[in-house]
């Protein structure tokens, strides 16, 4: 059994450049800066290196949410990521395992 890691990872000060808007007017996260983000807090604050995150794209920012981002470890160990929506204004808190 798996043992995660619950990261509260606040993208609201950054919430301006992770956010897109869509032509519908719904507001959309930037896959590839909400990607970045993912990866610094998880090495930064879990001490959890990444050597990469993928994100689906098109992800719509909706108080909530759940989503799941898939990780490479720095030793090459594959991790699969869980990201909550907190806000809607682009907060999550991530989850990666321990």
């Amino acid at each position: 059994m798996r043992r995660w890691s619950a990261l509260p990872v606040c993208l609201v000060a950054a919430a301006a450049g992770a956010i897109a808007l869509a032509g519908c007017g719904k507001a959309k996260f930037d896959t590839g800066k909400l990607e970045q983000s993912i990866q610094k807090a998880a090495e930064h604050d879990l001490h959890f290196p990444l050597r990469s995150v993928k994100c689906p794209g098109d992800i719509s920012i909706k108080q909530g949410n759940v989503f799941y981002c898939r990780a490479v470890s720095r030793s090459g160990t594959p991790a699969r990521v869980r990201v909550r929506q907190r806000d809607n204004k682009g907060g999550v808190f991530i989850q990666v395992p321990a």
